[in-house]
């Protein structure tokens, strides 16, 4: 059953624990079976997951066992991705998944959490001042919805994922 995969993560996410190496690697077979479901219902799985105390650590599995890549390579691109020094991760895929974490367990907004910053990945800059993601949060709504289209949400949900990515910069004016 494809979707024993959101599950196990789903597992990890309420306890911490991440599964044996060998379960991983099974896992990490198994991935594009997802692909035989209607892409809703992973998203609507994937949601439970999302909901989790340690999402972080399920998120990580999930990235190991090839599931982001698949599924959601916008975020598989912010992995590595270097923000500016000073920053206590400077790596956007590490801060993603401390947002999630940190972020109030209500759908809409721990994947807004998630998906927040793919648009840094077209907008990074060097300049002698530093890296910069100049309008990466209007990017990153407009990836969205392309994103969307591949794994829907439903329209009330999508409106507000959409809305928060692109003002997750303007916290104090919504």
């Amino acid at each position: 059953e494809p979707l024993t995969l959101i599950a196990l993560a789903t597992r990890i996410g309420r306890t911490g624990v991440v599964v044996p190496e060998e379960v991983t690697e099974a896992a990490r077979s198994q991935v594009s079976r997802l692909a035989e479901l209607p892409p809703e219902d992973v998203v609507e799985a994937l949601t439970e997951t999302m909901l989790q105390p340690k999402v972080e650590v399920a998120l990580e599995w999930l990235w190991e066992i090839g599931f982001i890549k698949e599924y959601y390579p916008e975020l598989e691109a912010c992995k590595h991705l270097q923000q500016e020094p000073g920053r206590h991760h400077k790596d956007v895929w590490e801060h993603t998944k401390l947002v999630v974490k940190q972020a109030v367990p209500r759908p809409a907004v721990r994947w807004a959490a998630l998906l927040h910053d793919i648009g840094k990945v077209p907008t990074r800059t060097f300049t002698d001042r530093g890296v910069h993601f100049h309008g990466h949060a209007e990017v990153g709504a407009r990836m969205f919805d392309k994103l969307q289209r591949r794994m829907p949400f439903e329209n009330s949900r999508r409106r507000k994922i959409r809305f928060l990515i692109k003002y997750h910069l303007r916290s104090a004016q919504y």
